[in-house]
């Protein structure tokens, strides 16, 4: 059975996050589909309308002499992309806190319920929290966003005397820590948005280089996945498009039509393995969270002195 409340260091944070997938990944990614399928799938086809628009006006522009096509052609599609812009940033808002919200929903199930709940008790915690998840994501918006826009300016600059990078590679993952934190604190317990961010920032200063280490191993394996699923078709098709009939195909249309439909679903596929994968920082700081509340409270602790005398024990 897994644990929980358990004091957790980088390696106990790396190991269990794994753990827990390996033990409830069936029920929680089963779960997870459920409830996010609808809003990813809206998603998908919002990205792949878009990118088919973007490349058709690409593709099509590519042998013309007129300096002004690319312009005109984006005039006249221009209240499609402004509709599918709009789209995009709205249904990209729900799906984004649906999917930072689910782990932390089912980590407080399973604390409560083992793998007994179900759809409806996810779909019930989700409403019961609905404001705090509006207070969540406009907070996000307009403090966390900038916070890491700034962080990753500044790195960014520091990069001419390489300093940026070993910067960068500990400020995003502390960065995302301290997001996750001030959630599972703000939705599992009664604080506002700003203390539940003072708490977040506390628990991260303490475990500082656990957080900041398991983060960044997250991030790796999910660029790694990603990269390699995504590459692998697009140089497939690249190398089978381009180099037996290169002349040809620079004169086909329909050749850069299909191009850029590649081009649109390996996007996209790129968007639904990042969104599955990055449940694993989420889970990661679900367990920092949880190792907190073993520490400050010993919830483990008492519940094993509790059992001790009954049958079971």
């Amino acid at each position: 059975m897994f644990t929980l409340y358990r004091k957790r260091g980088f390696s106990e944070l790396v190991n269990d996050t794994f753990s827990f997938l390996k033990q409830h990944g069936r029920h929680f990614f089963k779960h997870y589909l459920i409830i996010t399928g609808v809003f990813t799938l809206i998603l998908c086809g919002v990205y792949y309308l878009l990118f088919k628009v973007y490349f058709e006006i690409l593709f099509s522009a590519i042998g013309s002499n007129d300096a002004g096509y690319i312009d005109q052609n984006i005039n006249n599609n221009l209240p499609l992309i402004i509709i599918l812009c709009i789209a995009l940033v709205v249904v990209g808002l729900f799906s984004f806190i649906i999917n930072l919200s689910y782990p932390a929903i089912y980590l407080k199930l399973l604390d409560e319920h083992r793998e007994t709940f179900g759809v409806t008790e996810v779909i019930r915690e989700v409403k019961k929290n609905l404001s705090k998840y509006i207070i969540y994501l406009v907070g996000s918006i307009f403090i966390f966003l900038p916070i890491l826009l700034v962080a990753s300016f500044i790195c960014v600059l520091l990069f001419f005397i390489l300093i940026g990078i070993p910067i960068m590679l500990i400020i995003i993952p502390f960065i995302i820590g301290w997001m996750n934190l001030t959630l599972y604190f703000y939705i599992n317990e009664s604080l506002g948005f700003f203390e539940a961010m003072g708490k977040g920032s506390q628990v991260i200063i303490q475990k500082f280089w656990p957080t900041v280490f398991s983060n960044l191993i997250m991030l790796i394996i999910i660029q790694v996945v990603v990269t390699i699923i995504t590459m692998i078709p697009y140089l497939i098709f690249f190398i089978g498009f381009f180099v037996p009939n290169l002349e040809q195909n620079l004169d086909t249309e329909s050749g850069f039509a299909g191009l850029g439909i590649i081009m649109s679903i390996i996007i996209i596929v790129s968007v639904i393995i990042n969104l599955i994968l990055m449940n694993l920082i989420w889970i990661n700081n679900g367990m920092l969270y949880y190792s907190h509340k073993e520490t400050s409270e010993n919830k483990q602790t008492l519940d094993d002195i509790d059992l001790i005398g009954t049958p079971d024990a």
